[in-house]
């Protein structure tokens, strides 16, 4: 009988350790898999259970009044639902007198390589443990790819090269410098290993730590990707060797060209990345025309979370995300926006998003979302309702028949023609010849990813489309027109920057046709704000047609169709946008030769 007992007991202590309801096995042997956030496939998990979080982008470290609310900052965070706090541990500037003396260097974290300020690491100490304190999770960001505070560009000053964060071959010097990486690897050691003066924790066993952040939105020029790429896989490893119980990531931005997403889905397969990081801020930048409606919005989220799920196949975090105060954008207030990313996020199983910026800053931010002021009151009361239903889990994932496997890697928002108005425009005649100066803003029909016009770089004003699409300008005949040859000149280029020593780098194949009649296909090659000038000329020779223009309108069309090999966007350039340029500035000329009757 005691026998039997001692197998039931036997059985009945092995069936708890085993049973997924009580984690009992994870939590006594297993500890870093209980007490800190894990990754099984494309989700988050916590002591047993999913780990999803409405996160909000803090700033308690750059400034005397940020550390001086920290415990009202964090209280309030997790009054309104925030379950995890992004916080940059961010701080490089020069070692020198000025420096030393300047009042901000208390700030930072390192004045000059290796010269260490404490009363900063100190300040992260005590952070840590007043997020701990509120259950709150931490994801520390170690370097910023822009110069605020620093960051790459600063690195790079120490080692006495151009300071800057352009996408450059000097900037991605970052990623292959052995002594950048020697003070990069000094700093990871110095932060992943301290003892916090608070908690007596050592950063690397502390489960209030979320993950870290290799890089706060790293870029690299296009031939320097796998610089980049190999950059990142040697970081995280080190710190994962240093710190085998948290995640680790970088933050990227998702952009509307494909050699840019490529790279992008590149870095996240890493194995030793845990989770997808990506930022967005739907109305400004690359999304500015891209988004015409509250529906494609809604679809910027899907794009988000097919690329996560159904190519990468990792846990999602929308790092960064915000709108503008006291805006409307898509006929939508700032509410409204927050809302709409929120709820397609919970029902698409996204697992974070992170609001920018919740804080009280010295300076105006035009994305803040301040708890001390009334008017921010409705937008803080939103993300305490959704903080509670991320926490919960209170809405299933719905089916959305816009992701899945089935869709790939393919753009997971519809473009659509849109179509404006413009200018009427006849020709120029003289004898036998018809003469069109079109400017590059006098399209009727655009369909791109994205599109828009620039005036306020170097050079030359611009149009610009990325990835594939077309952009199709009106001109018109007074009446039907028989013709024997046909010439255009236009300034083109491509959405990217040349690159030295490899031309075709970032180049696109452009068709120019009339009336669906095809001229020829060019290989325009990347000349960001310059551009080159291309010749098309078209003649009844070799067997070719006539051409014959029809009394009325009439359209000429640049695109760069989907079954291109080389489909990276398109620049029409046309009026300088200084004196220094105008003698070379020119509209697209577009020139017919009648036909002999």
């Amino acid at each position: 009988m005691k026998r039997t007992l001692l197998v039931l007991a036997v059985l009945v202590v092995v069936t708890l350790l085993l049973n997924s309801r009580f984690h009992l096995y994870d939590r006594w042997f297993n500890p870093s898999r209980f007490y800190f956030v894990t990754v099984r496939g494309t989700e988050f998990y916590l002591e047993g259970e999913p780990f999803r979080f409405l996160g909000a982008n803090t700033r308690l470290i750059h400034g005397d009044k940020e550390r001086g609310m920290v415990a009202e900052a964090l209280q309030h965070a997790h009054a309104h639902g925030i379950r995890v706090i992004r916080q940059w541990a961010i701080g490089e500037c020069a070692n020198d007198s000025v420096a030393n003396h300047h009042p901000v260097q208390k700030y930072y974290f390192q004045a000059g390589p290796n010269n260490w300020v404490e009363e900063s690491f100190v300040q992260l100490d005590s952070v840590l443990a007043a997020a701990g304190g509120l259950d709150l999770k931490v994801m520390i960001t170690l370097i910023n790819n822009w110069q605020d505070y620093g960051g790459m560009p600063m690195y790079l000053k120490w080692r006495g090269l151009q300071g800057d964060s352009l996408i450059t071959a000097k900037h991605d010097s970052f990623y292959t410098d052995p002594q950048i990486e020697t003070w990069v690897k000094g700093f990871i050691h110095k932060l992943v290993t301290r003892r916090n003066t608070v908690t007596g924790k050592r950063y690397r066993d502390d489960p209030t730590i979320f993950s870290w952040e290799l890089v706060n939105e790293a870029r690299a020029r296009l031939d320097k990707y796998p610089e980049m790429i190999d950059w990142t896989r040697r970081m995280a490893e080190y710190v994962k060797q240093l710190d085998p119980h948290h995640l680790v990531s970088i933050s990227l931005v998702l952009v509307d060209n494909r050699l840019e997403r490529d790279h992008i889905k590149n870095v996240f397969r890493l194995s030793a990345l845990d989770y997808v990081d990506l930022h967005m801020y739907p109305a400004e930048h690359w999304w500015e025309n891209m988004l015409s409606e509250k529906n494609s919005l809604l679809q910027l989220v899907d794009d988000y979370t097919q690329t996560a799920h159904y190519v990468l196949r990792k846990p999602l975090v929308i790092g960064e995300f915000g709108f503008r105060r006291g805006e409307r954008w898509l006929e939508q207030s700032r509410e409204q926006l927050f809302a709409a990313i929120f709820d397609q996020s919970l029902k698409n199983g996204v697992a974070g998003v992170m609001v920018w910026s919740y804080s009280d800053p010295e300076w105006d931010d035009v994305y803040e979302i301040n708890w001390r002021k009334p008017e921010h009151a409705a937008l803080c009361s939103l993300m305490t309702v959704y903080g509670a239903k991320f926490r919960e889990n209170e809405e299933a994932i719905v089916p959305n028949p816009n992701l899945g496997p089935q869709h790939g890697d393919s753009y997971r928002i519809q473009f659509k023609e849109r179509t404006f108005a413009t200018d009427t425009l006849f020709a120029a005649e003289t004898a036998g010849r018809l003469v069109y100066d079109i400017p590059v803003r006098a399209y009727d029909r655009a369909k791109w990813p994205n599109f828009n016009y620039r005036n306020n770089e170097p050079g030359f004003a611009f149009v610009f489309g990325v990835d594939e699409g077309y952009f199709e300008y009106p001109f018109f005949t007074t009446k039907a027109e028989t013709l024997a040859a046909a010439d255009l000149r236009a300034r083109l280029s491509t959405s990217f920057p040349p690159v030295p020593g490899a031309d075709t780098l970032g180049a696109s194949e452009v068709t120019i046709s009339l009336n669906d009649f095809e001229l020829g296909t060019l290989l325009v090659r990347p000349q960001q704000y310059f551009g080159t000038i291309y010749a098309v000329h078209y003649a009844r020779d070799h067997g070719r047609s006539l051409l014959v223009l029809p009394a009325g309108r009439n359209a000429l069309r640049f695109a760069i169709r989907q079954q291109a090999t080389q489909r990276n966007g398109l620049l029409l350039l046309g009026e300088a946008t200084s004196a220094r340029y105008r003698a070379a500035q020119m509209p697209i000329r577009l020139e017919f030769t009648r036909a002999a009757k």
